[in-house]
Parts: C-alpha cells; sequence; structure tokens
C-alpha cells in the first residue's frame, strides 16, 4: 500500500512541475495570422467583411451583429456580436479603433461575457489588392493571458481552439465571397 501511496504522490508531483513549467514559460501574449487570396476585387471583400448582417454567414458563432450609434461603420463605433453557443443572450463588443476602407478593419474587444480568462483581444484584417484583381487577406488575432492558470489553460486548450475557429472563419468568409 506504501508504494502505491508513493507512486500517486510522485505523479502528483511531476503533474505539478509540469504545469508549472508550462505557466511559467508560456508567455502572457498570444498573437497568430493566416493570409488567404480570395478571388474577388478588394471592393467586393471589404463590402461583406464589414457588412454587420453578413457576419453570421461567415462567422457561425455568431447569431447576430449590432452596430451602436449610427449605422455608418467608422473608427470608435462598437459592434455588440450574440453568440450562438451556449446561451443565445451571450455577447461580446468589438470597437473599431482602425478603419481604412478596402485595406484596413481593426477590432479591439472592450466586453465579453463568453471568455474571461482572455484580456487585450484584438482583430486585425488586412486587404492587399493584387495585379490579377484579386485580394489578399490576412488576418491577425492578439491576445493576453495575465493568469498563471489562463497561461496553463491557454497552452493546453484555448489558443488551439481561437486559431482553427479563426481559420475556419476566414476560410468560410473566403467560399462566401467567391460565390457571390
Amino acid at each position: 500500500m506504501q508504494i502505491i501511496h508513493r507512486i500517486i504522490a510522485t505523479i502528483l508531483v511531476l503533474a505539478a512541475l509540469f504545469f508549472t513549467f508550462i505557466g511559467i514559460t508560456t508567455p502572457a501574449d498570444t498573437g497568430f495570422s493566416q493570409t488567404e487570396v480570395i478571388l474577388s476585387p478588394a471592393q467586393v471583400v471589404w463590402q461583406v467583411l464589414t457588412d454587420p448582417e453578413r457576419m453570421p454567414i461567415w462567422q457561425p458563432g455568431l447569431t447576430n451583429v449590432s452596430v451602436a450609434g449610427s449605422g455608418t461603420l467608422r473608427e470608435g463605433i462598437i459592434l455588440r456580436g450574440y453568440a450562438r453557443r451556449y446561451d443565445p443572450g451571450l455577447y461580446h463588443e468589438d470597437k473599431i479603433i482602425r478603419l481604412t476602407p478596402e485595406k484596413n478593419l481593426t477590432l479591439m474587444r472592450i466586453k465579453s461575457e463568453q471568455n474571461t480568462m482572455i484580456r487585450d483581444y484584438s482583430q486585425e484584417y488586412e486587404l492587399k489588392k493584387l495585379l490579377d484583381g484579386t485580394t489578399e487577406m490576412t488576418c491577425r488575432i492578439f491576445y493576453r493571458c495575465p493568469g498563471f492558470i489562463s497561461r496553463i489553460y491557454n497552452r493546453l486548450y484555448e489558443q488551439k481552439v481561437i486559431e482553427n475557429r479563426s481559420r475556419d472563419n476566414i476560410r468560410r468568409l473566403k467560399n462566401y465571397i467567391e460565390k457571390i
């Protein structure tokens, strides 16, 4: 019986050391990007990308997106996205911090009822007109996991979920635009 207790204690100590190592060595800042060439002009890509009514088409985690204030998108405007998963009353708010028509849209998450372990979440969409009339779109996502536990959770699970969801959303956007 003593041997079993020692084995269990050793396993627990090794697990604690493993998680401590992950928490210490994982940076608080996380970022990644993805680039796709969309077989459509930048003007069309921009129209779809910045149309709140069409955002749930390529972001299936949303039921709808509303614009606070006037209906015109500009820097400082807040977009509220309602979540499809979990509780349909959940939402997040993103503030447009940079908007250059047909070139750049940057959103900063200012409120979220969905994931409280992530801070300073931002998404940047950059469009580049290519010579053949197509558009190169790069999506960059940055966020911070400030706490020790959130860095472990991010490293083991959340980062891959966010990367996969972002990659899938960009591909859905590409496919949707190319069918227009």
